[in-house]
């Protein structure tokens, strides 16, 4: 098998929500020096104006909770990774020298 294929095939198994993972991960690092006053007040507005989404009404109450714990019951693919990893992103830059974390670059099996 040549390289190529191998790195295809290696793309193809990565699950979706690592994919979405590391795509704020990789907007996050371009955003590294943001004064935090030119980010939103409101983690809704902050998905519209800096990563170009629309969050569904369902997800609006997500955003905004800022309880320290949070239980999320939903349905399969109806945004709650994505919009987990935008809200770590929007704390994250919300609160300087605080710590997030992010998926691993590879699974191994």
């Amino acid at each position: 098998m040549s390289e190529t294929t191998s790195k295809k095939t290696e793309y193809v198994k990565r699950s979706r929500w690592l994919r979405e993972a590391e795509s704020l991960h990789h907007k996050l690092e371009t955003m590294k020096h943001v004064n935090q006053d030119a980010v939103p007040d409101d983690p809704v507005e902050f998905c519209r104006l800096w990563l170009r989404y629309e969050p569904y009404p369902y997800m609006i109450p997500f955003l905004r909770d800022e309880s320290h714990f949070i239980a999320n019951l939903q349905a399969r693919q109806t945004g709650k990774t994505y919009n987990g990893m935008a809200k770590i992103l929007y704390i994250a830059l919300r609160h300087p020298g605080s710590t997030s974390s992010s998926p691993p670059r590879s699974t191994t099996r």
